[in-house]
């Protein structure tokens, strides 16, 4: 998997691309925070899909396109409060928000998920994400309307 960033007038924009079968990859582009397009790019007889990739990842170095510096991502926590103490449904409900944001995430180009912690009357889930506004935004409007919209906050790690 290769995956890269640049920042075009204020906004940021990805490009990645995988390996799916011994003759294909996909690419996938967009804009962080949105979902993007794909495309299939598949070998033949006469071409190797290989090539097809590095000539379109060759453009998007040129066109300022970067790999993310790990050390840049910022943890994104996401904080639930409840009432009654700790029953196996806040931790079933927890995990179903890990796999949720986790696929999320990941078909966004926002960052993933690092984890979460439960205790008596909360629980939170960190994400590593790419661009903090970005992802607080997007992060809102998927869970708006979900079993997951009753958060009490959404914060940078080590903020209140």
């Amino acid at each position: 998997m290769i995956k890269l960033y640049n920042s075009i007038n204020n906004k940021l924009y990805y490009w990645e691309t995988w390996e799916t079968e011994e003759k294909s990859a996909i690419i996938h582009w967009g804009l962080v925070g949105e979902e993007g397009d794909y495309k299939e790019v598949k070998g033949s007889f006469f071409s190797n899909f290989k090539k097809k990739v590095d000539k379109e990842l060759t453009q998007k170095i040129g066109e300022g396109y970067e790999a993310f510096d790990e050390d840049n991502y910022t943890a994104l926590i996401i904080e639930y409060r409840f009432d009654s103490e700790f029953v196996r449904e806040n931790l079933d409900k927890r995990h179903r928000l890990e796999d949720l944001l986790e696929e999320f995430l990941d078909t966004t180009c926002l960052g993933s998920v690092d984890g979460g912690g439960i205790g008596e009357t909360f629980m939170d889930v960190c994400c590593l994400v790419v661009d903090f506004g970005i992802a607080k935004k997007a992060i809102e409007n998927k869970l708006k309307n979900t079993e997951f919209a009753d958060y009490t906050k959404i914060v940078k790690e080590g903020e209140d």
